[in-house]
């Protein structure tokens, strides 16, 4: 399976106990709909591989997983910082008012002053705040992705509307 066809849901954050156990830190919104996994896959080397589930226990925004053939300290230590990934052909769907990062690339962008601005190439997810990558015909613009800013996102016209701050979308055009 390739990146683009999975999304991810958290980072193996330790290795927990004698029996290879790991610690999961979910970044999904409701983690408790991951109790009945059967199997994640497992970034290695820049490839997704597939591990079975041997059991999984879910503890609010984490989980103490078990996986096949890991069954060590030593090799749970190696999964540490390892992102896990699941098709999105499974994930839940996003609901009506709601979205995934993934499903508003390709969405054109409309400022409220300057008009259309181009299409959203990624969503990058920053620790300080999202951004909205655009691709503008050979430039990029970037534009903070919070409400402030974002004043709607339509799917069934696949279009956001922005109001962004005085002469921000004027940096990415000189």
């Amino acid at each position: 399976m390739e990146k683009s066809e999975a999304y991810n849901i958290g980072t193996i954050v330790k290795s927990k106990g004698t029996n290879g156990e790991m610690v999961l830190l979910f970044n999904v919104d409701d983690p408790s709909g991951y109790t009945d996994l059967e199997f994640v896959f497992i970034e290695i080397e820049e490839r997704l591989i597939p591990f079975h589930i041997d059991s999984i226990r879910i503890k609010e925004a984490y989980a103490i997983v078990a996986l096949e053939d890991i069954n060590t300290p030593e090799k749970a230590q190696e999964m540490v910082d390892k992102d896990l990934y699941l098709p999105l052909t499974d994930r839940p769907d996003s609901g009506p008012g709601q979205f995934y990062s993934h499903e508003i690339v390709g969405f054109t962008v409309v400022d409220k002053e300057k008009g259309e601005i181009g299409k959203v190439k990624q969503v990058l997810d920053r620790p300080e705040q999202s951004l909205l990558q655009i691709s503008h015909g050979n430039k990029e613009i970037l534009i903070p992705f919070v409400d402030e800013i974002i004043l709607t996102i339509d799917k069934i016209s696949h279009q956001i509307t922005i109001q962004a701050p005085e002469g921000l979308i004027d940096l990415y055009m000189d």
